[in-house]
């Protein structure tokens, strides 16, 4: 496999045109997908060309199963794009043909490594330069049946790289863990996609223990998040909160005696609430594991990476 050099370029993903919303993140929770990164080499590029290929590489993934918001944005989606030719044509008014060679790569960023490409032929023909790399880029069909098995390639190398580092995985979440960084830890395994069956059985374990320690060790975000809610009337947030409280955590009995507030004021409402007050978990009471990979969920899409990106490729 080809190997990736870092250069002093930088590419930011994380304003996208397509960003997605909470619930979209939370959606893509166990699923592999590719950011889509533009290399430095592109930067004589016109902008809009630029954007149109990275819109492109957008395409490409989602069109393939592949798309989505990466919550460790390790896999990328790239291109490099060499001029094979550029023409002024005998027309009146002449025109800008141009002739160039795109080159798809997935990439494993962590590693340096490629774990697939493509290559394509695209002409385009124009006013300007910049009209004739539109037109050609514009004729790229994410569709089609040869970036379904370029895809299809990558996606099998990553899941290649899941399995083979499962255990390394692992123990990183685990250290994580120890050091107090839960988040990170969270994050770290929910990337693991479900279709790494084994591997991604072992994360969902291991994130149990973490997030309990996660909870307990910030009751009190739960507590005020409650208190919160219910001073706004929103017996929902209050009460998915109050619920994570860990039992014989340093802020149960206060989520107690809240949750005793709270239904006792539902209690007395004309209303359907007084028919689910709030309950607790009894002291030694374990969260349900569902419960435990939803919080995980949402943990890790609130946390989802941002990456400088800073790709070029030894040909």
């Amino acid at each position: 496999m080809k190997k990736i050099i870092l250069i002093l370029a930088v590419v930011l993903f994380a304003n996208f045109s397509f960003a997605q919303n909470d619930l979209d993140k939370l959606d893509d929770i166990g699923k592999i997908s590719l950011t889509p990164v533009l290399p430095a080499s592109l930067a004589d590029m016109p902008t809009e060309a630029a954007n149109m290929l990275l819109n492109k590489l957008m395409l490409i993934a989602v069109k393939n199963g592949l798309g989505g918001v990466a919550i460790d944005p390790n896999f990328i989606i790239t291109a490099t794009v060499d001029v094979e030719s550029k023409d002024v044509t005998s027309t009146a008014p002449p025109q800008i043909a141009m002739k160039l060679n795109i080159n798809f790569y997935i990439v494993d960023y962590a590693n340096k490594t490629t774990l697939a490409e493509f290559s394509r032929t695209a002409k385009g023909v124009g006013k300007t330069e910049e009209k004739a790399y539109i037109e050609a880029i514009k004729g790229i069909d994410p569709k089609a049946s040869a970036f379904k098995k370029f895809v299809t390639t990558g996606k099998e190398e990553i899941v290649k790289y899941y399995n083979a580092n499962c255990a390394v995985m692992m123990k990183k979440a685990d250290a994580l863990s120890n050091l107090g960084k839960y988040e990170e830890a969270i994050s770290l395994l929910m990337a693991v996609p479900e279709v790494c069956l084994e591997c991604y059985s072992s994360a969902m374990d291991a994130v149990v223990p973490i997030n309990k320690k996660m909870i307990s060790s910030n009751c009190n975000q739960y507590l005020e998040a409650a208190k919160t809610a219910w001073l706004n009337y929103d017996l929902e947030t209050a009460r998915r909160n109050l619920v994570l409280i860990e039992s014989g955590s340093q802020c149960y009995d206060a989520g107690i005696e809240l949750s005793k507030k709270i239904n006792s004021e539902i209690g007395t409402a004309s209303n359907t609430d007084a028919m689910n007050p709030i309950e607790m978990r009894k002291p030694g009471e374990s969260v349900l594991k569902e419960d435990v990979i939803n919080s995980a969920k949402k943990t890790a899409a609130d946390n989802v990476k941002q990456e400088d990106y800073n790709v070029n490729f030894i040909k």
